[in-house]
């Protein structure tokens, strides 16, 4: 048997200390400055210091690198769960399996240097009740028909991006839904009466991909409303949804980041009261925005699932409609993050001042 340890070297001290058993002891370090944290499309750089501490033969010793989702809930009285492979990579740091067998001695030591590229569509380290998606280092073992593994003692973090692309036009062109009185239209229908007086909202927004730190903008307007509607609160909520596919059944997990509200009440001597003649007048329209939360996990597609969306809602004394509107949260737009696109605007910023004067040449 053998321990394996991930091991943070900073000041030439190490944060974990391995444990010495059986044939040999290995300890892992990483390198590098920020080594708490990985960003997909860059490498974890290291080396494996290792001690046998006796005399035995082996095939070789190999280092491996897993990407892994594991969910499990309970739903409905049944247990789901699920595990699936993202990422594996391996590469031996002495010998291979399959060559002609080493023979270590007693005391003898050694140091292997290693590096993995991260591809550029991981998803990020992540931990919740319901599931998580790990990155673990092992080490394996193999001396003839016998193997032995080991996980290191602690995962590695890597940090997930998206760039939004300001030419993908799922993310960057405007999006637009509509919602309507559906119950008031089958009434109509039945009556044989036109549907073009019925209440209905449409809300729209430039472009559907973010970055955390920036303002999404939007425009409620108001269509058709009968005369006699109140209309006694407009509010848009972003939602961030996560979905685990752990079975036939789903479990999902709702969090509002962020709401406004715009209400009008009835007792209010300005409240909104529609009238036929107002259809198209600007009261019928409600701008404005909301701030995506700075450092919000991008959008994941897999076992677990994380998606946003914009929920509408329109809301009169008698009737209540609302609406999803689907948003791409990234990382990074144009390469940048949104602390270094604020950084960058200070930079190039010059305000001119009514003192200021200029000598012409």
């Amino acid at each position: 048997m053998f321990k394996a340890a991930v091991t943070k070297i900073q000041k030439s001290q190490a944060l974990v200390k391995p444990l010495k058993a059986g044939p040999l002891s290995a300890r892992i370090i990483l390198d590098g400055k920020n080594i708490d944290e990985f960003h997909p499309g860059r490498e974890v750089i290291g080396h494996v210091e290792v001690k046998y501490n006796q005399e035995f033969l082996f095939c070789g010793l190999k280092l491996t690198i897993e990407g892994l989702m594991h969910i499990k809930y309970r739903e409905d009285k049944y247990l789901f769960e699920k595990k699936e492979s993202i990422w594996t990579e391996s590469v031996y740091l002495i010998g291979e399996y399959g060559q002609s067998k080493i023979r270590s001695k007693a005391g003898s030591d050694g140091s292997y240097s290693f590096s993995f590229k991260i591809p550029s569509d991981m998803p990020g380290s992540y931990k919740s009740e319901f599931g998580q998606i790990s990155y673990h280092i092992y080490i394996r073992l193999d001396y003839g028909e016998n193997k032995m593994t080991k996980r290191a003692d602690r995962p590695i973090t890597i940090k997930g991006q998206l760039e939004i692309d300001p030419d993908d036009p799922d993310t960057c062109e405007s999006v637009e839904i509509e919602e309507r009185d559906h119950k008031a239209v089958k009434q109509v229908a039945h009556n044989r009466k036109s549907t073009e007086s019925q209440l209905r909202f449409m809300f729209r927004i430039d472009q559907s991909g973010f970055i955390g730190g920036e303002t999404i903008p939007f425009l409620f307007e108001i269509e058709n409303p009968r005369k006699g509607y109140k209309i006694t609160g407009m509010k848009v909520e972003l939602i961030k949804e996560i979905i685990y596919h752990g079975g036939k059944i789903q479990k999902k997990v709702r969090t509002n980041l962020a709401a406004i509200t715009h209400v009008k009440k009835e007792e209010e001597p300005n409240a909104i009261f529609f009238d036929a003649a107002e259809r198209h007048t600007k009261e019928n329209q409600w701008e404005g925005s909301l701030v995506i939360p700075r450092g919000s996990i991008p959008t994941t597609k897999g076992v677990i699932d994380i998606c946003y969306f914009l929920k509408v809602y329109l809301n009169t004394k008698t009737v209540k409609l609302v609406g999803l509107c689907p948003l791409t949260i990234g990382t990074t737009r144009e390469g940048l993050t949104f602390e270094a696109r604020e950084e960058a605007s200070k930079f190039y910023t010059h305000t001119v001042n009514p003192q200021d004067t200029f000598d012409e040449d």
